[in-house]
């Protein structure tokens, strides 16, 4: 296998996964569809991307791409570490703590010379949203998913609420029309 080859299987990954996270399963989620069980399987997908890409850099040891994943990787977890340590020590909110993490990413690509392009930011986004998944307990995510599936219950009756309400409205429609057609 050549070095391109292992780089546009790895580009088509990744893109695959992104497309994914942001669009298919916020469409899957609005179509009532259990998403956590979707996501196990992904994380276990991309634990085994993980040992191919391991696997790939020891092949090609000196291939770029590989390499800046590996960065982004390790300094992704230090930057979701160090946002962290900072929130449980009130210095920074919790809602800015994947911003700090993300920034501490761009800063040590920025210092090795590494653009940091559109295509890098949802790399670096994704590596530290699974980097902070990892973190949790099982508590946590066990939470996590229950708020899930009471958002989706909210969102599911006023839905049912609203499509009610419409069709009340279209009966009260047809008989008000029934009477016209009878009136005539």
């Amino acid at each position: 296998m050549s070095d391109l080859t292992i780089l546009f299987t790895i580009i088509g990954l990744a893109i695959g996964v992104g497309a994914t996270v942001l669009v298919f399963l916020p469409y899957l989620k609005k179509k009532g569809v259990d998403t956590g069980e979707i996501l196990g399987k992904v994380d276990a997908g991309l634990k085994e991307v993980r040992k191919y890409t391991d696997a790939a850099k020891s092949i090609v040891p000196g291939n770029k791409f590989l390499n800046i994943l590996s960065i982004i990787e390790h300094y992704a977890e230090i930057g979701v570490g160090q946002a962290q340590q900072l929130n449980i020590s009130s210095q920074l909110p919790a809602d800015q703590r994947k911003k700090s993490a993300e920034d501490y990413v761009y800063s040590v690509l920025q210092k090795l010379g590494i653009e940091v392009d559109d295509n890098v930011r949802t790399i670096v986004s994704g590596v530290i949203e699974s980097k902070v998944y990892e973190l949790k307990s099982p508590e946590e995510k066990k939470s996590a998913k229950k708020t899930a599936v009471q958002v989706q219950i909210s969102q599911l009756q006023a839905q049912n609420s609203q499509l009610q309400s419409e069709k009340n409205k279209l009966q009260q429609e047809n008989e008000e029309m029934k009477r016209k057609v009878a009136a005539i």
